[in-house]
């Protein structure tokens, strides 16, 4: 029987070790995410004792005599910073202060004092180096005392970071133009360098688009305004004029600045000896979308499919007809010089269309679509299943300059019984 009881105590331990072992291997050592925590004396094994020592009947009290988070504005990507919190104690007993955690290594806080007595103030200093390249900065740095109402002190520090150039907005967005219409995007380009830069081309990097757009370019005084901008040292005002010709369809592409910096004897920076002036790059995101200039408002039901939109319908049951409505929409300088009619329909045993009055709105016409899917004595199944798998609908124009559109319909009815 004891050798069992030893076996058992044997097999209990090893069993014990592998665990911790798989466990330590697995879970036991981990980098934080934003870099290991900087906690100088105070430790994971500690923290819990000497907060309960210094908290234990203590008369300590503890006073932000400043805010307890700092906005520094905006700063640029590696700068560094530094910003001063008062606190006080303002208890019957001393105040024990212990530097804590900061979120990363970006952060560290600086204690003038490790004990106050009541009635002492003393100074936190925080200071910061910027690593992210997010848009937002936050971080902390963290106090641990002994008042027991407020253990933990976080210093917060925020702020905007900018890089050396910056456009607002960040992604130019210029919507829906129809096609054959000429249009504008515009864009604030701001430098942040303090030397003067000179922009020597501005471009998209799309081809076509490229080839199609003028470009305008305006310098302004970025200080006079407010906001995260207002320490730029130089700003640019950037129109880009696009003639007509885009094919139809969504756009994304960039538009790129290039430009040249001057260094502190007003020369363009070079490469090494070279006497070539070093091209500098920045670019903004710049998207829309082509329509033709006749085009549908889009529901539930009806849907764009690669420039080409679809009305869908489903199955119908039983012998009941389906119906539907949408609105045909006509863009462009030729809007008032054109009238709508349905053209084509297929199949017309099973697909009836009629517009409605044309709506006239500031820079669009509406005309109502009104279809309806009645059953008959041959079955349909045109729910798109494969290239040219749909019922059709022709909207015809009057206009030769405003081309006729084709609506896809998909739907199935069986015979009528």
């Amino acid at each position: 029987m004891k050798h069992f009881w030893l076996l058992l105590t044997l097999c209990g331990g090893v069993g014990l070790s592998a665990a911790w072992a798989l466990n330590q291997a697995k879970y036991g050592h981990r980098d934080a995410y934003l870099d290991r925590l900087n906690l100088k004396d105070v430790t994971a094994d500690n923290v819990i004792e000497l907060v309960k020592a210094d908290q234990k009947s203590s008369g300590a009290r503890v006073e932000l005599l400043s805010e307890e988070s700092h906005h520094f504005g905006s700063m640029a990507p590696g700068d560094e910073g530094e910003h001063t919190f008062r606190i006080k104690n303002v208890g019957t007993e001393p105040l024990s202060l212990k530097e804590g955690a900061s979120t990363c290594k970006c952060t560290i806080g600086t204690l003038n004092q490790n004990t106050l007595a009541p009635g002492e103030e003393t100074e936190i200093v925080v200071s910061w180096t910027v690593k992210t390249q997010k848009k937002d900065f936050s971080q902390k740095a963290q106090v641990i005392t002994n008042d027991p109402h407020k253990v933990v002190l976080d210093f917060v520090i925020q702020g905007d970071v900018v890089r050396d150039i910056e456009f607002a907005p960040r992604a130019i967005q210029f919507g829906e133009v129809a096609a054959g219409e000429p249009f504008e995007v515009e864009a604030q380009m701001y430098s942040f360098y303090d030397n003067e830069i000179e922009i020597s081309e501005v471009k998209f990097l799309s081809e076509q688009m490229n080839k199609l757009s003028k470009f305008d370019v305006e310098p302004f005084d970025p200080t006079v305004g407010e906001g995260e901008f207002s320490k730029a040292t130089r700003g640019y005002n950037i129109k880009a004029r696009v003639r007509s010709g885009l094919s139809q369809g969504a756009v994304a592409t960039r538009m790129q600045v290039v430009f040249h910096v001057r260094d502190n004897q007003g020369e363009f920076v070079k490469e090494d000896e070279s006497r070539v002036p070093v091209s500098f790059l920045s670019d903004v995101e710049t998207t829309g979308f082509i329509a033709g200039q006749l085009s549908m408002v889009e529901s539930t039901k009806i849907k764009s499919r690669q420039g080409a939109y679809v009305i869908e319908l489903g199955a119908l049951e039983d012998d009941d007809s389906k119906k539907a409505r949408g609105f045909i929409k006509l863009k462009g300088s030729e809007r008032d010089n054109t009238n709508l009619s349905i053209g084509e329909v297929e199949p017309a045993e099973a697909i009836q269309a009629k517009l409605g009055k044309p709506i006239k709105q500031e820079s669009t016409v509406l005309y109502p679509l009104e279809l309806e899917i009645i059953p008959g004595d041959k079955p349909f199944d045109l729910r798109g299943k494969s290239k040219g798998d749909y019922g059709t609908i022709w909207i015809e124009t009057d206009n030769p300059k405003v081309p006729r559109m084709l609506i896809g319909v998909k739907f199935s009815i069986d015979a009528k019984q």
